[in-house]
């Protein structure tokens, strides 16, 4: 009788053993599955934010074009402070790109302050360097 309640106690530990070790493998893969996409998420949000900076830097350029000199200050203003709070939080190949974008935000704003028509020119070329991110 003895012998009859160790070996089925014998049998529920492995039969509880073979029903965890399956479920505990695809645990495992799913994690690493969670993981893997999170860190694709991650690219594609400063992807998606990069792109968001080059729109608004076209839409900044327009306004100047169109001589929308009080609307483009505005734009500038808001898109370079977003550019910094961005710039703070990316990562180093990323951040030197957009480090040397920032050199050009007072020469843009006080372009646009005095209706520099010419100030196109420096938002074209911050537009061009963000294609380049």
């Amino acid at each position: 009788m003895k012998n009859q309640l160790i070996i089925g106690a014998c049998l529920a530990v492995t039969g509880f053993f073979l029903g965890f070790l399956p479920q505990y493998f695809r645990l495992n893969d799913a994690r690493s599955d969670a993981a893997s996409l999170t860190g694709q998420l991650t690219a594609e949000k400063k992807t998606r934010r990069i792109a968001d900076f080059r729109n608004r830097a076209a839409q900044l350029y327009f306004e100047v074009e169109n001589r929308n000199f009080a609307s483009a200050a505005e734009q500038a203003s808001k898109l370079f402070t977003d550019l910094r709070q961005f710039t703070n939080q990316a990562e180093e190949p990323i951040r030197g790109q957009l480090e040397t974008l920032l050199q050009s935000r007072d020469a843009i704003i006080a372009a646009i302050a005095k209706a520099d028509p010419n100030s196109a020119n420096l938002i074209r070329q911050v537009f061009q360097q963000l294609q380049q991110v």
